[in-house]
């Protein structure tokens, strides 16, 4: 066996056994993000409500990951939670993140995973807002105050003026046939290249028994 065969059945298997575990177990992916630039301004979530509102494209949100900061002056952990808004921060609650209890002194992304994902419309709206309801001394959630997610803003009420960005991560699952039809484009695209390959070196007649 030549090493271009070689080379071209790892690259099939590979890519089958990709396409396998994706449609069979599927694995959570990040849709829309805020991450790239770290955090300036600590925002409470006990003194005010506070959103962030997100455009998502797949068809389900299976988790959030919020930036919590709870070093300013609280002296307690807190069970904390998301809900997800539809459209704006007072439209109907079509999610909630499962509770989860946050350390007192942490300075970092928070994952709120979703036992129910939450089926969603992709290009659609949708407002996540960070949620305490024990040790709630004082809790924050971190951003800046600038413009650095383009498919949606942190808002607050009672208002404040300015234009911030909340720090996060929403994503869900892909669906199986999304998954599938990216994998067999692959395989369509790989099997063009290597037929092309093939009619360069050898005879027509050994072109169909090279994929045996």
């Amino acid at each position: 066996m030549g090493q271009r065969t070689f080379l071209w059945r790892h690259a099939v298997a590979t890519a089958a056994f990709a396409l396998c575990r994706s449609t069979v177990t599927g694995a959570d992916t990040i849709d829309q993000r805020n991450d790239s630039l770290a955090p300036t301004t600590a925002y409470s979530i006990v003194a005010q409500s506070t959103y962030q509102s997100f455009t998502p494209q797949l068809l389900s949100i299976s988790f959030v990951d919020m930036f919590m900061d709870g070093t300013h002056h609280n002296a307690a952990s807190a069970t904390a939670f998301i809900l997800i808004h539809d459209q704006t921060p007072f439209g109907s609650v079509v999610g909630r993140s499962d509770n989860v209890v946050v350390p007192d002194s942490i300075t970092d992304y928070v994952h709120f995973p979703f036992s129910n994902p939450v089926s969603i419309t992709p290009g659609h709206v949708y407002v996540m807002e960070p949620k305490v309801f024990s040790g709630v001394n004082n809790w924050f959630v971190d951003g800046r105050a600038q413009d650095t997610y383009p498919g949606g803003a942190a808002t607050f009420s009672p208002p404040v003026a300015g234009v911030y960005d909340l720090n996060f991560r929403e994503g869900g699952v892909p669906e199986p046939g999304t998954a599938t039809a990216m994998a067999m484009s692959f395989l369509i695209l790989a099997r063009r290249r290597r037929s092309k390959d093939v009619s360069k070196d050898c005879p027509s007649a050994w072109r169909e028994n090279d994929w045996a």
